[in-house]
C-alpha cells in the first residue's frame, strides 16, 4: 500500500488551485510541470524500492 506524500498532497493542490489554469496556457509552463510531476514521481517511486530493499535486508540480518 503506498502513503501519500507531501509532494502528492502539493501537486493535488497546485492542480486545484485556480491559478494552475492559467499556467497551463502557456505552454512552456505545461513542459516545466510535467518534468516536475516526473521528477517527483521517480523520487517517490525510487524510496519506496530503496524502503522494500531495506526491510528485505533486516530481515535477512
Amino acid at each position: 500500500m503506498l502513503s501519500i506524500s507531501i509532494e502528492m498532497l502539493f501537486i493535488t493542490k497546485i492542480i486545484l488551485s485556480p491559478s494552475f489554469f492559467r499556467l497551463v496556457k502557456n505552454p512552456r509552463n505545461v513542459r516545466f510541470l510535467t518534468s516536475f510531476a516526473r521528477v517527483l514521481a521517480l523520487q517517490t517511486f525510487g524510496s519506496h524500492i530503496l524502503l522494500k530493499r531495506l526491510i528485505i535486508q533486516t530481515q535477512i540480518i
